[in-house]
């Protein structure tokens, strides 16, 4: 029963890393898609959404170590990994609207759009590593 009670701890614990990066990408992705359509420059919007996405990493909080901190921004990985993979074979226009903030990467080349991704994850992991890097160098 412990163990039970132990593992429900733990998955809330995870939810509870998870909702504000979470949170953010859903926020920042309908951001990203109404600035492709209104200012129909998807190159200032990729590069604009990744910076966001690295000051976003800056505020978040630093789990301790490397698994959970990477924990702390998996969540959005797996979401954007049902979304470009999953959701696609079911609605394909879902993929279409979604992807819109990295049209840039398929006007280089059309496999590179699958770096969406992992990209908002790996930005915010960075961000939250020149956080702390920032504060060591500051002790």
């Amino acid at each position: 029963m412990s163990g039970n009670n132990a593992e429900e701890n733990s998955v809330k614990t995870y939810f509870q890393s998870n909702i504000p990066s979470l949170v953010f990408h859903f926020f920042l992705s309908i951001f990203a898609m109404m600035m492709v359509f209104f200012i129909n420059q998807p190159q200032v919007t990729f590069y604009g959404i990744l910076i966001v996405y690295i000051l976003f990493g800056l505020a978040l909080k630093n789990q301790g170590s490397l698994s959970l901190n990477i924990q702390s921004v998996s969540l959005v990985f797996i979401v954007n990994l049902i979304m470009f993979t999953l959701i696609p074979l079911i609605v394909a226009e879902v993929l279409m609207f979604y992807s819109l903030p990295y049209l840039y990467l398929a006007f280089i080349n059309e496999q590179l759009i699958y770096l969406a991704i992992i990209l908002p994850s790996v930005c915010m992991l960075i961000g939250l590593y020149v956080k702390i890097l920032l504060a060591r160098l500051k002790k």
